[in-house]
């Protein structure tokens, strides 16, 4: 199961940073504080995901959720459209939470909607 911490690497490699050092440098975040966000030692939040979400053209929730938000994104001028309610409501809920509980979270919606989808699998 792919990670935030792992999806925060694909998004800097895709984006065409080969280092942890050059990612860090065009997030303008301490190299230290981005290398244990992308190798997973400290996790990283809502507000931390959309800012390495604008920097490496992903969407935030992608990088939190992986197969729950949106696939990552070529920059565009156009507006995002925005997001559904219901997913706007968990993801604001979720700020302050930790890795661990976001996961779980994660978990229970993915199962909640394979009973509704089961197709989706």
């Amino acid at each position: 199961m792919q990670t935030p911490h792992s999806r925060l690497k694909e998004a800097r490699l895709r984006a065409g940073y080969k280092t942890a050092t050059a990612g860090a440098t065009r997030a303008a975040v301490p190299y230290g504080t981005y290398s244990a966000h992308e190798n997973g030692h400290r996790g990283f939040g809502p507000e931390e995901a959309a800012h390495y979400g604008k920097v490496f053209n992903v969407r935030r929730e992608w990088l939190l959720y992986g197969d729950l938000g949106p696939e990552p994104i070529v920059e565009t001028d156009d507006p995002q459209p925005p997001l559904p309610p219901v997913v706007k409501a968990i993801t604001e809920n979720l700020d302050g939470l930790n890795e661990a509980e976001q996961r779980t979270i994660a978990d229970i919606v993915r199962r909640q909607r394979d009973l509704f989808r089961p197709e989706d699998k």
